[in-house]
């Protein structure tokens, strides 16, 4: 409930992915959807598998196979934790991905909830560390 100038709007909204509330006067809601965003690991995680990004998602969204982890999208909230714990910077949100890695999009979307849930840190890869140097970090 929002209190302007002594009078009262209640907005009761169940709507799916709403991304803001803007009041307009003092009688009207308007609301405005999003296209669903989303974080996606790339390519840089391959070989690697470093899940410190696992430890703060705060829903179970990574996946993983031999050779590296994914997203799900309809799982993920985009809340961006995982990003700056990937020592190998392979997580982007969808609006910063380099133009070269948005192939990894649909990647993510198609393998991760074919693949089995990841949700407890595990070693990362034997030969991440070499594989971490030589991407350069």
């Amino acid at each position: 409930m929002l209190h302007l100038e002594q009078q009262t709007i209640a907005c009761r909204l169940e709507i799916p992915s709403l991304e803001s509330i803007a009041f307009v006067g003092y009688s009207k809601c308007l609301i405005v959807r999003r296209t669903k965003l989303t974080t996606i690991v790339t390519d840089n995680c391959q070989r690697c598998r470093f899940t410190d990004c696992v430890s703060v998602c705060p829903v179970i969204c990574f996946h993983g196979d031999e050779e590296m982890l994914y997203i799900d999208p309809d799982v993920c909230i985009d809340c961006g934790a995982c990003i700056p714990l990937c020592p190998v910077e392979a997580i982007y949100e969808d609006f910063d991905l380099p133009e070269d890695k948005e192939r990894w999009i649909d990647i993510n979307a198609e393998k991760a909830p074919t693949l089995p849930v990841v949700e407890d840190q595990q070693d990362p890869f034997p030969g991440a560390e070499e594989r971490k140097k030589l991407l350069g970090f």
